[in-house]
Parts: C-alpha cells; structure tokens; sequence
C-alpha cells in the first residue's frame, strides 16, 4: 500500500546515504597527502551570539527582561580550493617579477629575459642562458618591476661558482636612499616532493601563469659517505613552455621553490631548486672582494 512505498522510500535513502558516506571516507583515506593537505588547510571560526531573553508570565502585559549576552565559539573547517591558493599566490609574487631589456630597448617590446627579486636591497636573479651575448654579459641592464624602471649591473662571481650555476645574480643601481624592493618569500625550507603542485610566473612578457607538477629529481652525486646529497634540478609535467627561462617557481604557499633554468646545450628547461639559489647567493655574498653583494641576511624569510 502507500504507506508501505512511503517507508521503502525512506529506506533505501537510508541506505544509500550510509553507503555514499562510507565510499567518501574510503576515498579520502586513499587520497595523497597533498589532496588532504589541501582539504584541511583553512580553518575558520565563526562567532555566534546568542542573546538570552527571560520573561514573567503573567495577565498583565509586562515589559520584558533581557538576559545576559552569553557568546559561543565555534571552530568551523572550510575546505579550500586549489584555485583559491593559486590566485594568492599569483598575487602575493606577481609584484617580484621582474623583466629585463637591453639599455637601448624600449620597455614597451619583448624583454630579453624574466627574472625576479630575491633581496629588498635589489638583486635579481635571472636564467644566465637568457641575458647571455656571443662576447658575454652585457655591463649593464634596463630592469622594469612593477611600473619602476631601474638600471643594474652583473654582479661578478668566482670561475667556480660562476661553472657551476645556471644563473645569473645582477644588482640594481640607482635605487633611492632608504627604497627597497618586494622579495620573494623563501619561508622555511621543506624539501620539495614528487607530485608538488608548483605555480610558475613568467612566460615571454612576465605576466604568463603555469600550472605543473614535480616529477623528476636529478641529485648531486655525494663525493663520499660524509658529503650529503643535494637536488641540482627538477622536471615537471607537464613539460615547461620554452619561454618560462627565468620564472618564478612557488608552491600553493606563495613560497619561492625556484627558477626555471636552461639546461646547457639543450633546449628543456627544469627547474633550479630554492637551495641551490641561496647557496649561490651565499657563495657571492662571501665573495665581497670579487664584488660580490651582501645579500644573504637580506633574503625575505616567512
């Protein structure tokens, strides 16, 4: 009869919803820790007020009392979207990219290359296959973040050093007395992981996005038991477009990775890690008699 459907009904609803909560807590139990990362990032907490209101029963109307204001907290999760991250991201870092020209070039063309800031006092980094010449680096290069123009010059390293990086290091020099620059954010240093989703900033004119993940790590061989091994570069897939040499690499954190970089006598590009670049910057930093900068307490740190 018709009550019978009605309670069949509501049965197989029943079941159906403990089936569909089961499969969902199977799923996320499965899921990587990236995923689930994302999921409980953002926690949020919401203030409700209750105002508590007590009134005397009686024939004659009576003006009503009110009571004490009691609040209640209450911790709420709001799940977070990857596209929310992305955005803040974009927009947190958008700011240190920087494009770079020739002297004699009009900013209003395709720059020669991309790099970004990575100290307040004005260093930049760059792809060195980008800014490159048949006779070397160039004395000195046209630097446009933001709105700003500014003029920078190369900032020397040791053979050594200068052998065993991808990069390049140039300083700006004419900034006003008591100016400083936005900087990337290297915040404490996690080791990157395979499957990382990773944002990149660059492209042919600075303003490009790319979305990819790590998917190969190449090592530095350790020369003994004692020598630790560090990452030299890393792939991604999808594979990085050819005019991202020099972008800026970060996670869903805002927080810099590293650079797209060249890889030499080829025409793919990868990405130099975030460690290596602080190396280097280290590396010249100690180098004053060479004209190096001292940069590295000057690094933005999260």
């Amino acid at each position: 009869n018709n009550r019978q459907i009605v309670l069949l009904t509501m049965l197989m609803s029943f079941v159906v919803s403990i089936a569909t909560g089961i499969m969902t807590v199977a799923m996320l139990e499965e899921a990587p820790p990236t995923l689930t990362q994302t999921v409980n990032r953002v926690v949020e907490r919401t203030i409700e007020r209750v105002v508590m209101g007590s009134s005397t029963p009686s024939s004659a109307p009576q003006k009503q009392t009110l009571g004490p204001v009691t609040t209640i907290t209450k911790e709420v999760t709001v799940f977070a979207k990857e596209d929310d991250l992305i955005i803040s991201a974009v927009e947190k870092n958008q700011p240190r990219i920087a494009t770079i020209f020739s002297t004699v070039q009009a900013t209003s063309t395709e720059p020669i290359a991309i790099g970004f800031v990575v100290s307040r006092d004005g260093v930049i980094i760059v792809d060195r296959t980008s800014i490159m010449t048949e006779l070397g680096l160039r004395e000195s290069y046209k630097i446009v973040i933001g709105e700003k123009s500014y003029l920078a010059k190369p900032i020397k390293m040791k053979s050594e050093v200068m052998a065993s990086t991808p990069v390049a290091l140039l300083k700006i020099s004419d900034m006003k007395e008591g100016e400083t620059l936005p900087a990337v954010t290297f915040g404490r240093q996690i080791d990157p992981k395979i499957a990382q989703t990773i944002i990149m900033l660059g492209g042919s004119d600075g303003l490009g996005i790319f979305k990819s993940s790590l998917s190969k790590f190449h090592y530095i061989k350790a020369q003994s038991s004692t020598t630790p091994t560090f990452i030299e570069t890393m792939e991604a897939t999808p594979k990085i477009p050819l005019d991202y040499a020099g972008a800026l690499v970060v996670n869903l954190d805002g927080q810099a990775v590293g650079i797209v970089v060249t890889v030499p006598d080829t025409t793919r590009l990868v990405v130099y890690p975030a460690s290596r670049i602080l190396d280097v910057v280290s590396a010249v930093s100690a180098d004053a008699s060479h004209g190096g900068a001292d940069v590295s307490e000057k690094l933005s740190a999260g």
